[in-house]
């Protein structure tokens, strides 16, 4: 495991899925730390990256991480 700064990361990294998650969907920071779907609009939410893989609950997969974006 390691840690790094969303934004300052070049290469794919593993989150931790919330859900269900499929590729190429952004995904969101979860309250528990886990990372989710996209809740859309009219969600205050944190986009955080974009999945490479899909993935379950739990589970953990490969994602692009980006400085995180707020949308509602």
């Amino acid at each position: 495991s390691s840690i790094g700064i969303l934004g300052g990361l070049a290469a794919p990294v593993r989150l931790c899925a919330g859900g269900t998650i499929a590729k190429g969907a952004e995904v969101q920071q979860n309250t528990d730390g886990s990372v989710i779907t996209d809740a859309g609009t009219g969600n205050a939410r944190l986009i955080v990256g974009v999945a490479l893989e899909d993935a379950v609950a739990g589970q953990l997969f490969e994602a692009v991480a980006h400085k995180p974006v707020a949308r509602n």
